[in-house]
């Protein structure tokens, strides 16, 4: 879930964000891990007693000239497991603002329901926010112009999971978007499907495979998912299209606290995709550091690779390599037209026992520097 992504191009503000954030780490966050820590909620099983921290807190602090002062909160639920339990469910609430009327919230269950036979994962979200537009495509200028966006969002996928890891269910998605382009502007001359409002619904199915040992930061296991979901009228969307993604992961344990994590993943979007949900790299989980919808067009291909090793108690660090490219069709993706990021990250273990860490990572991307901070692993 998105804590900050440094948007804006300019040097003095992502110098003034860079402080802020490692100012957080190191004041703020040891004290909330303190703070969280449920001392009074243990797990017993039989002769043993363990303390369980059930709540995460995260302050969201930033300023950008575009918005003003951002501010919120994130807050991460865990309850407390059976004894039995194999994964844990979860809650995410994040909510923030600013000072020039920009909002963003998101609510995100993950549950797994009848010992770990389902897993039941809605997520509700909404915003209004600011963006650039470039255009669609991999090879744009430097030369955006902005838009407005209100965004409402409802997605609900149940997983079957099956002895030996595999997974099958139906996903539902739901979106609305008001797009307000800048008038007489190139995004109104372009007129990708999507301007105005639009209610964009469709139904469809994900089948995998899932053996990893933790969800928030692997450390072992492979995670193998296919997901199909069919927009149409039918179903009350205003355009007709489809997307297919497939999910590809390994976590290679090199000793007992390291990791060696890669990843694939393949996004293809036909028919009438509205623009805001074309496939892009969105500079937070793929290619860190990239403005979101910095490229942007029907189908993706990105490649990840990420070492993760210890620190000391519970900071934790990452070097990490991806490329990314966006194309009309799958079959236009050429070797010499990759977009790289390349980077390292510092870690902060905000619940041990969940796996739950704050990231923040600094990567060389598109010939200039990219900063991102959130919680969770970017993949």
């Amino acid at each position: 879930m998105l804590l900050f992504h440094d948007f804006k191009r300019t040097a003095p503000l992502f110098t003034r964000l860079f402080i802020l954030v490692i100012l957080s780490v190191i004041i703020i966050l040891p004290a909330i891990h303190d703070v969280c820590y449920s001392q009074d909620d243990n797990i017993s099983d039989s002769s043993v007693q363990v303390n369980h921290q059930k709540w995460v807190v995260v302050p969201v602090a930033a300023y950008g000239s575009e918005t003003g002062a951002i501010l919120g909160t994130s807050l991460f639920y865990f309850p407390a497991p059976s004894s039995d339990a194999i994964r844990n469910s979860s809650l995410d609430i994040i909510l923030f603002g600013t000072t020039k009327g920009q909002f963003f919230i998101t609510l995100a269950p993950d549950l797994y329901l009848d010992n770990g036979r389902y897993r039941l994962v809605p997520r509700l979200f909404g915003s209004y926010w600011k963006s650039s537009y470039y255009g669609i495509g991999n090879d744009l200028p430097d030369d955006p112009e902005d838009y407005n966006s209100t965004n409402i969002g409802f997605k609900l996928s149940l997983d079957r999971l099956f002895q030996g890891g595999f997974t099958l269910g139906p996903v539902i998605n739901i979106r609305w978007n008001d797009i307000d382009p800048e008038p007489g502007g190139k995004m109104e001359a372009d007129a990708p499907y999507g301007l105005g409002r639009g209610l964009y619904s469709g139904a469809g199915i994900a089948a995998g495979y899932d053996s990893r040992d933790n969800t928030n930061a692997p450390h072992t296991g492979d995670l193998v998912r296919y997901e199909y979901v069919r927009y149409m009228m039918e179903l009350g969307s205003d355009l007709d299209f489809n997307v297919h993604k497939f999910d590809l992961r390994h976590y290679f344990p090199t000793s007992e606290r390291t990791t060696l994590a890669v990843a694939g993943q393949v996004r293809m979007s036909r028919g009438q995709v509205p623009f805001r949900l074309l496939s892009k790299p969105d500079g937070v989980r793929i290619m860190r550091g990239i403005e979101s919808r910095r490229y942007i067009d029907r189908d993706l291909l990105a490649l990840q690779s990420e070492f993760r090793f210890p620190i000391k108690n519970n900071f934790s660090g990452t070097v990490f390599a991806e490329v990314a490219q966006v194309a009309s069709d799958i079959s236009d993706i050429m070797i010499d037209r990759f977009k790289t990021s390349i980077g390292a990250g510092l870690r902060y273990s905000l619940n041990p026992a969940q796996r739950l860490n704050f990231r923040i990572d600094l990567a060389w991307v598109d010939d200039k520097v990219g900063f991102v901070a959130n919680v969770r692993e970017a993949f």
